[in-house]
């Protein structure tokens, strides 16, 4: 499948277990309703966090948008552009990847990705990535007679671009007029899953 391998019965074989949580959800709400979350207040704003794919979240009028409930807003993986899906380019996996097909490298991490020669091509395709799906946001936004307060990238990509230095970024932040904000506390998930269990 195009987001990743899918076992639709598994809830029912592990006993105890009556629902699993969307783990794009989760992020989303742990940033939009723990204390550590960097999303507290926002009314109208959106989510990316970045990892083995692209965690994607929408905070609408003060309630989160169900990408399986509305066509107006697609996921990043199903976002295409020429050389692959939005996913494919921005997520931390996606970018290792492309850099070692490309090059014939070896790199694991983005740290190693951020310090090789070809950084900057994988780079340029993160962005073009990031500024397809923002303008896709906004234009949901638009639709819906709002605008984003707010972005907020998060997960292993937040925490690589929370440092600085990384030209990433840098780029990241003049390619939008719109406030960004990086989070690196990786227990936000958790945290999102807790407030929904118990509000469930």
């Amino acid at each position: 499948m195009a987001n990743g391998p899918r076992i639709p019965d598994l809830v029912e074989r592990i006993e105890g277990i009556e629902s699993l949580f969307n783990d794009s959800d989760c992020c989303v709400l742990g940033e939009w309703r723990s204390t550590v979350g960097k999303m507290q207040d926002c009314k109208n704003a959106i989510y990316i966090g970045g990892g083995t794919g692209i965690a994607d979240g929408i905070i609408l009028d003060g309630k989160l948008i169900d990408f399986n409930q509305t066509e107006e807003a697609k996921r990043s993986w199903e976002l295409q552009l020429p050389d692959g899906s939005v996913e494919s380019q921005l997520s931390p996996a996606g970018m290792i990847n492309q850099n070692n097909k490309l090059y014939g490298s070896n790199i694991n991490t983005l740290v190693e990705l951020s310090e090789s020669d070809g950084c900057m091509v994988i780079f340029e395709k993160a962005i073009e990535a990031f500024s397809f799906l923002i303008h896709d946001r906004i234009d949901f936004f638009y639709k819906n007679n709002s605008i984003i307060e707010k972005i907020v990238i998060g997960q292993r990509l937040g925490a690589f671009l929370i440092n600085d230095h990384q030209e990433l970024g840098k780029m990241i932040k003049s390619s939008t007029d719109i406030p960004i904000d990086f989070s690196s506390d990786r227990r936000t998930a958790a945290l999102g899953a807790a407030w929904k269990k118990a509000c469930s």
